[in-house]
């Protein structure tokens, strides 16, 4: 079963009163896009699936969204004409593996498979990505500290959407602070960031960064009949799936070829929130992703499981289904409860740090008070000894 025909019937059987429930379910206008719509590859059956040509790039193409891809640069199309004429745009190379590189050199070709599943514009009969009118960040790294450095540089250039097809193990089930705070630093700019949730679901099972920390959607890979695929990592912050298993897609050198990976899934996730951050340009970056996992088609058993979040993303709903304000948005629940607990302990740690102050002022008045005490008391008793000895009081 294909994704075009398991979108018809919700990912799954359904009673016929579900199906009138999403049939029933009120949608916006689908404006007119006024750009060329581009054809798909035939080899790129997702996008088929996804119904692209006919039902989403007529409302969108992710025009004027800049979309980073933090990675490993992102070639400007030396064997890629799709991926030239201003696809991708200088970005910074925070690895320094080639002194001067802004970004379009891309030393294995990994980043440029990204950059291909979010923008490519299928010039030549090449491959066309998600959001063809969006244009590419590159941001290469080769290092954590590099990462983050890379999301702040990302934030701070025009980045509406950041995309993280990488991983970097953790021991413990935490994001570390530091990863932390430099996605605190774009969230904060209303930045939307997707990450792969990872490659090792059927062994170590390890929990990575950035897909495990708050604010970031972490994405599952799914294949053409919506199964989860068997490496795809099982975790309770996945937030949505996409198609990642057999994928075809160009390498650097211009041939087609298959790839399997959440990198690719979460590439193709980040090119609908393109598409989106395009459709609703008003939209906070919390609001564009309560839509996307609002939209989404739930697979496997009834709700949210730990391979696909909330469901396989679906383009078309994304751009035209009225979402409830009070849909569930998991990404920022996790992000709201880290910074309520953040805010609550810089509001004790202050507390404590006034508490030698506090201590030393009722210790200095105590102390005032016992001497004050300690007059009245002997000036009492010295009176009560002169008046014993027929001191003071008498004529």
């Amino acid at each position: 079963m294909t994704l075009r025909e398991r979108s018809t019937r919700g990912f799954g059987a359904v009673s016929a009163g579900a199906v009138l429930a999403v049939l029933a379910v009120p949608v916006l206008p689908a404006p007119a896009y006024a750009a060329p719509v581009p054809k798909p590859n035939p080899r790129q059956w997702y996008l088929t699936d996804w119904q692209m040509e006919r039902a989403v790039w007529p409302v969108s193409q992710g025009e004027g969204v800049k979309v980073a891809i933090v990675d490993t640069g992102v070639d400007d199309g030396h064997n890629l004409p799709e991926m030239r004429d201003g696809v991708v745009l200088p970005g910074v190379d925070i690895s320094e593996h080639q002194e001067g590189s802004d970004g379009r050199y891309d030393f294995n070709g990994h980043g440029t498979q990204m950059g291909l599943l979010v923008a490519a514009r299928g010039t030549g009969g090449g491959a066309v990505g998600v959001a063809p009118r969006s244009t590419i960040l590159p941001v290469k790294i080769s290092t954590g500290v590099d990462t983050r450095n890379g999301i702040r540089w990302a934030a701070d250039n025009g980045a509406k959407v950041i995309n993280l097809s990488i991983a970097h193990i953790r021991i413990g089930e935490r994001c570390s602070p530091e990863m932390q705070d430099a996605l605190n630093y774009a969230i904060e700019r209303d930045v939307v960031i997707v990450a792969g949730s990872g490659n090792d679901g059927n062994g170590d099972n390890n929990t990575e960064e950035p897909s495990s920390c708050p604010g970031v959607v972490a994405v599952g890979a799914v294949d053409r009949s919506g199964r989860p695929w068997e490496k795809t990592q099982r975790k309770p912050y996945v937030a949505v799936a996409a198609p990642g298993a057999s994928l075809p897609m160009r390498n650097y050198y211009g041939e087609w070829v298959e790839s399997n990976g959440t990198s690719n899934s979460a590439a193709l996730v980040a090119g609908l929130v393109a598409l989106v951050r395009a459709r609703f340009p008003d939209a906070s970056a919390r609001e564009v992703v309560q839509r996307v996992i609002a939209t989404a088609r739930d697979t496997g058993p009834s709700g949210p499981d730990e391979t696909t979040g909330y469901g396989v993303i679906d383009p078309a709903r994304a751009l035209t289904e009225e979402v409830p304000a009070d849909a569930p948005n998991p990404v920022f629940a996790a992000y709201d409860a880290l910074r309520e607990e953040r805010e609550s302990a810089e509001r004790r740690d202050a507390l404590l740090g006034r508490l030698p102050w506090i201590g030393g002022g009722l210790c200095l008045a105590l102390c005032v008070g016992a001497v004050a005490l300690l007059i009245v008391w002997s000036v009492r008793r010295d009176r009560r000894a002169r008046l014993a000895a027929g001191g003071w009081g008498r004529p």
